[in-house]
């Protein structure tokens, strides 16, 4: 199939030992950086976000997590009404696979 990106690394190799190890680590980053209890996360559904969630719980957070289909509008009012008090910073993730 022509036009089609591939990974080094395939997902599914990932085992659970890996996965912990990444969510420990965001874990102290989100502890150190993120301001608020509840934190709004917008990624697709896979092993980013679950890494991010997974994070976010080990440092104590809540995620709120947000659908890129809905619509910047509903996504507002989800922050909204979930009690994220700040948008900060947004990162752009790429993941190719």
């Amino acid at each position: 199939v022509t036009g089609v990106q591939t990974c080094a690394l395939p997902i599914w190799i990932f085992s659970r030992g890996v996965v912990l190890s990444l969510s420990l680590l965001l874990s102290r980053r989100i502890a150190d950086q993120v301001v608020g209890q509840r934190v709004g996360v917008l990624l697709p559904p896979g092993l980013p976000g679950f890494v991010a969630n997974f994070a976010l719980c080990l440092s104590g957070r809540v995620p709120v997590n947000l659908n890129f289909t809905l619509g910047p509008e509903i996504n507002r009012e989800i922050l909204n009404n979930s009690g994220v008090v700040a948008v900060k910073r947004i990162v752009k993730a790429t993941v190719c696979c």
